[in-house]
């Protein structure tokens, strides 16, 4: 129980690190749910190393809650990613319609 602790911290360590790079290497702002993921990971690895895994139930409970924080952070990573990029390209299309206008009149 202790090295799934132990990993499980570790994932929500480096997914939510990742998360984060990614939001400042795109300009956008602090994603709430990157913090808190990185945040929890941190504990859940602190916790491992003081031996939660003694306690069977609580490290369950731990292990579900961790993993249930990288998904729903994951989720609204990739819903915010979608969305940036829908824009992206909807104004990409704006910025050529509106270029190919003022090509056109003399």
């Amino acid at each position: 129980m202790g090295i799934l602790l132990l990993l499980v911290g570790l994932l929500g360590l480096v997914s939510g690190g990742l998360k984060l790079r990614a939001r400042v290497r795109s300009h956008v702002g602090a994603p709430l749910f990157a913090l808190a993921e990185t945040a929890v990971g941190a504990l859940i690895v602190i916790a491992s190393a003081a031996g939660l895994s003694r306690a069977r139930p609580i490290a369950w409970v731990v292990v579900v809650l961790g993993l249930a924080l990288v998904l729903v952070s994951t989720s609204a990573h990739v819903h915010r990613a979608v969305r940036q990029r829908r824009g992206r390209d909807m104004s990409e299309g704006e910025r050529l319609q509106e270029y190919l206008r003022s090509r056109e009149t003399p």
